[in-house]
């Protein structure tokens, strides 16, 4: 409701179009812009999809599209340099469909933008693939904001000449997104009767002509992905599409989607807005959501081993099933989890690094499940590089950190002892706990522990004993060291 409220605000600010409202509106496009360059500094494992962090970008992000109506020519190009440093660098896909955005509004109110497009095309300096990407997006789109024929004619062939050479271009998506780019602008090119100015026409319609014919899965993937098919710059430019529609599209979670009439009913101003409230066209509403992202190339050096005598480096797998690719993965031993054994719960857990540890760790004992606050979080980079493949295996369940209370209420009804690791006052050292077979074992919070009132749902708190000054050991460390117990526990018990 705040939020809703607060977009009406910053909407009707934006219409009243007096100095003082573009004042304002420019007080606040510098505040956006200063908040993103210092969410921009986070760790990056802190910014995986639908974290709190990416939450927070995505807020600002969505208030500088909006903040585009009201600026002003002098103000314009400070801006667009900030949205080509931050596609430059950002992460997440669904920030920088929105950077995108904002940057093709910019371009079609100052034309004069179109410049500093066409030098970041031309920098001869290494690009990130995401960036080169995003610049095709946004030509692609140009292109279809263009009503002047002649206007048209002469960026149809500077554009050819840039989009040729990114289609050799030695990065898959790149040469991906160049060769759909193309696809798209060349069939604009001849709705218009304009190929007969291009002097490359007859190598453009043989090329595309060949490509997609044959078209792959990926490319077709690609052509029908709703930000190079259906999406619009400007006809789709409503509240709606910004805050309901697109967030949807790009799995953004629910909780910051904002519907229309939230927006509209705001008890505390009548709605007057020149941005639609409603998106008109209902095209949007039938594309797949789904996110595409881009992977950065990978240099790493090939692993050179060397035959030595003596007692050497022992691995208990067949070196084939190690780490098992997906043309294996069905030939890999199968020996079934325990659907009542350990659970361990992460919920509490803030750091990717951590989660992906303790998740490789709860695969080597065989956990029974592994608990989550969110399950986007597999798809970061980090928590795959500590996991080692390790979330392929291990059933992984996502409880957010508001329904655990229900979450362990299930559980204890299902028979589950619950079990924290926390010094507390009555806490016991785990080497003298006695763990049930059904144990869920819940982990708390790098900085805070467990909180209170869950402390006062478990049945037991069990602590490592220490000698040193630190006070705490780090939770992956811990969690490693509880579940060891635990498992040897039941394999004395199974030998017994």
């Amino acid at each position: 409701m705040t939020r809703g409220r607060s977009i009406a605000f910053l909407t009707k600010l934006i219409s009243l179009k007096t100095q003082l409202s573009h004042q304002l509106s420019a007080l606040l496009t510098t505040a956006c812009i200063e908040a993103m360059a210092e969410a921009s500094k986070q760790k990056n494992y802190k910014n995986f999809p639908n974290s709190q962090l990416h939450h927070r970008s995505h807020r600002l992000v969505t208030t500088l599209l909006i903040l585009t109506d009201s600026i002003q020519e002098g103000g314009a190009d400070k801006v667009a340099e900030f949205i080509m440093k931050r596609l430059a660098n950002e992460p997440q896909p669904s920030v920088r469909m929105y950077l995108e955005w904002a940057f093709m509004k910019l371009l079609n109110r100052f034309p004069s933008l179109e410049e500093c497009m066409w030098h970041q095309f031309q920098d001869e300096s290494e690009k990130k693939p995401t960036f080169t990407c995003s610049l095709i997006i946004i030509v692609n789109h140009l292109a279809n904001l263009m009503d002047n024929r002649d206007n048209l004619a002469n960026f149809l062939t500077k554009l050819m000449t840039e989009m040729l050479a990114w289609c050799m271009d030695h990065h898959f998506n790149v040469r991906l997104h160049a060769q759909v780019a193309l696809h798209n602008v060349w069939a604009k090119c001849k709705q218009h009767g304009l190929e007969k100015h291009i002097e490359s026409a007859n190598l453009i319609e043989k090329c595309l002509s060949h490509n997609f014919s044959k078209a792959t899965n990926v490319t077709q993937k690609l052509m029908s992905y709703f930000v190079l098919s259906e999406f619009h710059p400007i006809k789709d430019y409503s509240l709606e599409t910004i805050f309901y529609t697109v967030p949807k599209l790009l799995e953004i979670s629910s909780e910051e989607w904002i519907t229309p009439d939230a927006i509209s009913s705001s008890p505390c101003i009548q709605w007057v807005s020149d941005i639609p409230l409603y998106n008109e066209r209902r095209v949007l509403d039938l594309c797949q959501p789904g996110v595409w992202r881009i992977r950065e190339i990978d240099h790493e050096a090939s692993d050179e081993v060397e035959l030595q005598l003596g007692d050497v480096q022992k691995k208990v797998i067949p070196w084939r099933f190690m780490l098992p690719s997906e043309e294996n993965r069905e030939e890999f031993p199968k020996k079934g989890y325990s659907t009542d054994g350990l659970i361990v719960v992460t919920s509490l857990i803030d750091k990717v690094a951590n989660l992906g540890g303790l998740c490789r760790t709860s695969e080597v004992f065989r956990t029974s499940e592994f608990v989550v606050n969110n399950i986007k979080c597999v798809e970061d980079k980090v928590f795959q590089t500590l996991s080692v493949t390790a979330h392929k295996w291990l059933p992984i369940t996502e409880v957010p950190t508001y329904r655990l209370k229900s979450y362990f209420l299930e559980k204890k009804a299902e028979g589950y002892m619950l079990v924290g690791g926390e010094q507390t006052a009555n806490s016991l050292s785990f080497t003298d706990y006695t763990f049930p077979k059904k144990t869920l074992l819940l982990l708390g919070n790098e900085k805070e522990g467990i909180p209170v009132e869950m402390i006062q749902m478990l049945d037991s708190c069990i602590e490592i004993p220490q000698q040193g000054v630190i006070r705490s050991l780090n939770v992956h460390v811990s969690g490693a060291l509880l579940i060891w117990e635990y498992t040897r526990q039941q394999m004395i018990g199974q030998q017994a």
